[in-house]
This record gives structure tokens, C-alpha cells and sequence, in this order.
């Protein structure tokens, strides 16, 4: 049987993968072509533009790519429209007349099925004329609205101004989004619920797909833990929960551990590391940027303790579920582990205190780590596998198209 169509509408192309968000759009892409031909549009990595095109190929995708104009003067010039429109800087910013008129003559010139719009920005350019033809099927990566609203509480006066007009008309976007769309993909049980309450949208409009990780062809078993104690963090230091913290880790955690623990070692592995962080780099703290999966992996297997500090976000976390996978000891806030299970491997820090206390713990009690480690892994595999949720969850919200 011949595959159908459907246009797949991304911020970012996904490729290299190196954040949360482009890693959970890489499992759409593996698991929607394997019935569909997917046309694919979006913005080319801000930094690697289509350098990593070709890694594409063997899902057969036709790829539209815009390169992405994020100058300080396009930046400022953008805001000031989004001013004038009265639209959310947020959103307005990934608004491309190129793009619009690929949308346009992809929709006009090809027999589409459906449109997929991954993140919240995508939805902008559905107007009223597509709403008409096409069913829109849309992956919320976050509540974006709840985000701005956790991101002011830590921000300055004047920036906490602007993000309260950002929140006011995000909501009021995200509301729209929401309702035109046939169906909505949440990452957790907890969005879900909030976007119940917050939207007033039914209960089966609103589908559960748990972010995953995909260990396939990364995972070498022969690497064995370092033989001094190895914490690691890992994420995208360009966005601002982790830039955040990871800030607050280094300035008001690490130092306790680190003075209780002799040969401590801390790997932030990760792309966009400001030089704010990078000033923190000593003998026991070693920053590596944009390194390959395979180092990465290496990387993470070596470490005993995989560590997620983050005060304001929304969705759920993949670098843990990446920890789970690797049968990593995991110590995270309540926000860090929001929208998951958690397994007995996985420890919320109530405050700074019992952050450092816990890792202090688990290192000087290092014979329990392979078994938290393993109660991880498990809960992984039972909940979060790529198989478990994309081929069970959802399977036939698309096959019955």
C-alpha cells in the first residue's frame, strides 16, 4: 500500500539532535515515516545550518530548510513589530515569510493527508483557509504560557514587565493553538491535566506521548565507571532552565560536594555554554561542548551520578530519561523530575543542602549505585522505551487516518 503524505512542521530541523526538543521530534520523524512520506519544514540548527542534512536520508524525507536569522538588529527590529502587532515576541520571533509560502505551495501542489506542527511556534502559520482543508495534529513540547510564568519569577524588574506581557499573550496564542488542532500531544500526565483546566479542553482530545531516548547503536557495555567519582550534567546551556541551573549548581552545590569528596570530577557536556559558566572551569570541572553521541555516550557510562538542577521549566526531561537508560543514579529538584515517574534511583533535592547532601551520600555509599542504577533502567524500559511509547500509545490515533 502506497504511503500517504503529511507536512511536518518544526521550529528547528532536528538535525544534529542535540536538545530535548530536537530529540523528541527525531522520534516523531522515526516513528511517523514508517507509514508516512513526511515533507519536512522548519529553520536549518542556528549554529550547524544543513550541514547534517544527509542523516535524513534513510527516512526518506523531502526537507525544507530556511536558514535562521538571529542577528542582535533582526532580533531588536522583530521585537519592535511584535510590539506593534501586539503578538508574543516568543512566537513572533520563528515567523518566516519563506517558510509561509513553502507551506503554501507544498499544500497547493502535493496531496496531503495531515499537518503535524511540532512546538507551539509552528501553529502561526495555520490560518484560516488551511484550517478548512487539513486536520492539524499538534505536539506540545511545553506549556509555554506556564514557562514564561516560572521564568519571571526569577527574573529582574524590567524583564520581569516583558515576560508578563509575553505571558498574557501566550496564553491567549496557546489557547487558539489548542483548539483548532484534532489532536494534542502532551509529554506528561501533569500537562495534560493543566491543559484541561487552563484551556477548558475535552479529556480525549488530549493524547499522553512521554518523551523517550533512544539508545540504539550508542550503548557500549564494556565502559566501565570512572575510578574516581564523576558527576555529569548534560542539556542545551542555550536554554535558560539549564543555563540557570547549571549556574546555581556550580555557584551554591558543587562546592559542598567538592569539598567532601576528594577527586571529584564534574562533566557539563552540552552545546551553547556561555562564557559566564565557563569561568568556573578548574582542574575537577571540565566543560565539552558539541561532541558526537558516541563520546557523549562514553561520557555518560564513565559517570557515577547524573545530576538535573532546574528551578523553572515545563514538559518533561529527556537528559534523565537518558540517565534511566544508561543506568544512572539520578539527582534532580521537583521541577528537574516534574511529569515523570520516579524509581527509587532517582532522589529530589528539597533545597540546596540536600542537593549536595544526597550526592555526598550516594558516593561514600558507591556499592548501591549499580542497584538505583538498575531500578532506573527499568523504569525506562517498562514506561519511557522508544517502542513502549511511540508504537503502543499512539499507534492508532494515526492508523486510523
Amino acid at each position: 500500500m502506497e504511503k500517504k503524505n503529511i507536512l511536518f512542521l518544526t521550529k528547528f530541523i532536528p538535525v544534529p539532535a542535540y536538545d530535548g526538543g530536537a530529540l523528541r521530534n527525531m522520534a516523531w520523524i522515526k516513528f511517523l515515516s514508517k507509514r508516512y512520506n513526511i515533507i519536512l519544514v522548519g529553520f536549518w540548527n542556528k549554529k550547524y545550518g544543513n550541514r547534517f542534512e544527509k542523516s535524513l536520508s534513510k527516512y526518506n524525507i523531502k526537507v525544507f530548510g530556511v536558514f535562521y536569522n538571529n542577528s542582535i538588529l533582526y532580533m531588536i527590529l522583530t521585537l519592535l513589530r511584535a510590539i506593534i502587532l501586539n503578538q508574543a515576541f516568543f512566537i513572533y520571533k520563528y515567523f518566516n515569510r519563506k517558510i509561509k509560502h513553502q507551506i503554501n505551495n507544498i499544500l497547493d501542489t502535493h496531496k496531503i493527508d495531515f499537518i503535524f506542527c511540532s512546538e507551539l511556534s509552528t501553529t502561526q502559520y495555520i490560518d484560516r483557509n488551511i484550517l478548512k482543508k487539513f486536520d492539524i495534529y499538534f505536539d506540545e513540547h511545553n506549556v509555554e504560557a506556564r514557562l514564561i510564568d516560572r521564568v519571571s519569577r526569577f527574573s529582574g524588574i524590567l524583564k520581569n514587565i516583558f515576560l508578563k506581557r509575553e505571558y498574557f499573550l501566550l496564553k491567549k496564542f496557546e489557547k487558539k493553538s489548542l483548539d483548532f488542532s484534532k489532536r494534542i500531544f502532551a509529554t506528561s500526565n501533569e500537562d495534560k491535566t493543566f491543559f484541561k483546566n487552563c484551556f477548558d479542553l475535552q479529556d480525549e482530545k488530549i493524547i499522553v506521548v512521554p518523551n523517550t531516548f533512544d539508545i540504539q547503536n550508542t550503548l557500549n557495555l564494556n565502559v566501565e565507571l570512572s575510578s574516581f567519582p564523576t558527576i555529569i550534567f548534560i542539556g542545551n546551556i542555550g536554554w535558560a532552565p539549564n543555563r540557570h541551573g547549571l549556574l546555581h549548581f556550580l555557584k551554591y552545590i558543587f562546592p559542598e560536594i567538592n569539598k567532601n569528596i576528594l577527586g571529584l570530577k564534574l562533566n557539563v557536556v552540552g552545546s551553547n555554554i556561555p562564557k559566564k559558566i565557563k569561568k568556573y572551569k578548574d582542574y575537577n570541572i571540565n566543560f565539552i561542548e558539541n561532541v558526537s553521541e558516541e563520546i557523549k555516550s562514553e561520557i555518560m557510562q564513565e559517570s557515577w551520578i547524573s545530576v538535573v538542577p532546574l528551578y523553572f521549566a515545563s514538559g518533561s526531561r529527556i537528559k534523565i530519561l537518558e540517565a534511566w537508560a544508561y543506568k544512572k543514579v539520578v539527582v534532580a529538584t521537583d521541577i528537574g523530575i516534574e511529569g515523570l515517574y520516579v524509581p527509587s534511583g532517582t532522589f529530589i533535592a528539597k533545597n540546596d543542602s540536600d542537593f549536595s547532601s544526597i550526592i555526598i551520600r550516594l558516593i561514600k555509599e558507591k556499592n548501591n549505585l549499580k542497584e538505583f542504577g538498575l531500578s532506573n533502567y527499568k523504569m525506562f524500559e517498562n514506561q519511557y522505551s522508544f517502542e513502549k511509547v511511540y508504537e503502543n500509545f499512539i499507534y492508532n490515533t494515526f492508523t486510523t487516518k
